[in-house]
């Protein structure tokens, strides 16, 4: 494990016959939105994901007062239709098992997410259905992101 499962962490696991590969759980707040059971490519995959994060749309709109119900509903209806597509984080393989949401607001970084239906993960399968969410600032995100960064190319 690098970082906190409870903060912001990664559970990485190298592949044994390929350096670059491995199988990787994101985790915010205690919860994950990736599955460990799908090989990927750590620096396109993982990394890129964990950049996209911190790099996600700035929303005018203040759900500070909404239920992480409400938030990703919202999210999601407006996907249908295409408008909230800058919002939707596309990851990779590890992660095709959860619609994921990602903005920011007022130096924070929100991210909510639900399992998707049809995923046999044993791991998914164990989070269960809910809607899950999560918020650190810009600033603190970068330092655990560039912590975390360091630590995975020590592996790599």
């Amino acid at each position: 494990m690098i970082g906190n499962k409870n903060e912001f962490g990664v559970e990485l696991v190298l592949s044994p016959n390929h350096k670059n590969r491995g199988f990787a759980r994101v985790w915010f707040g205690g919860k994950f939105l990736s599955t460990i059971y799908d090989e990927i490519y750590i620096k396109s995959y993982l990394l890129n994901l964990l950049d996209d994060i911190y790099k996600c749309e700035i929303l005018d709109k203040d759900f500070k007062s909404f239920s992480e119900k409400h938030v990703f509903n919202t999210m999601n209806k407006y996907n249908e239709h295409c408008d909230s597509i800058n919002y939707l984080l596309r990851g990779s393989t590890f992660t095709d098992c959860f619609v994921i949401f990602c903005f920011k607001t007022r130096g924070v970084i929100h991210l909510v997410w639900k399992k998707r239906e049809n995923y046999n993960f044993p791991d998914v399968i164990e989070q269960g259905d809910q809607i899950f969410s999560y918020k650190i600032t810009e600033e603190k995100y970068f330092l655990l992101l560039t912590k975390l960064k360091f630590e995975i190319c020590k592996f790599i």
